[in-house]
């Protein structure tokens, strides 16, 4: 069930990957955006474009999801805590 929280996160129109970069997400969040997009987005972004993803990292994430730590890896000397977004 989603929260009324991811709700409200989904609806500021931010991408996952906006989200994760600013600490404001967990790991589970990615479905909240990979539901929405099946069951509501009609626009012409692939998948991995609405969460904000490139390709490459898309097919990375695919693999192992644990790769988000070392896709932003900026965010972690900003003292963003990444490791709670994927540790799930």
């Amino acid at each position: 069930m989603i929260q009324q929280s991811q709700q409200d996160m989904v609806a500021t129109e931010k991408t996952f990957v906006e989200m994760i970069q600013r600490g404001e997400c967990t790991a589970a969040d990615i479905d909240v955006y990979i539901e929405k997009w099946h069951d509501e987005y009609n626009g012409p972004l692939a998948l991995y474009e609405y969460l904000g993803m490139t390709k490459q990292q898309y097919d990375r994430w695919l693999v192992d999801s644990n790769t988000l730590l070392t896709m932003f890896p900026q965010d972690i000397s900003k003292g963003k805590a990444l490791e709670a977004c994927v540790a799930k």
